[in-house]
């Protein structure tokens, strides 16, 4: 045999070698994954929304009682200080 002929049955050898690499290792990954779906394994679940904060409290005048918006720092009956 002349030395191509030998390179092209070295070449031959290693492709087949790499074919039977490649399809146990893919075998081996198809029965992980059939595996852990026979087993129940949970799906990963998509991340959820952001929580909203509550909305703001109203805040009552310590002296007169009267409901103000959260954004007021005076009682708008009074006129008192709100406390904070």
């Amino acid at each position: 045999m002349t030395q191509n002929q030998w390179t092209i049955i070295n070449i031959a050898t290693i492709c087949s070698c790499l074919t039977l690499l490649v399809l146990a290792v893919g075998a081996a990954i198809f029965f992980v994954v059939r595996a852990s779906q026979k087993r129940g394994a949970t799906p990963v679940k998509p991340p959820q929304q952001a929580v909203q904060p509550p909305p703001p409290v109203s805040r009552i005048c310590t002296s007169c009682g009267t409901v103000n918006a959260p954004t007021n720092n005076f009682c708008e009956q009074c006129g008192a200080p709100l406390a904070k």
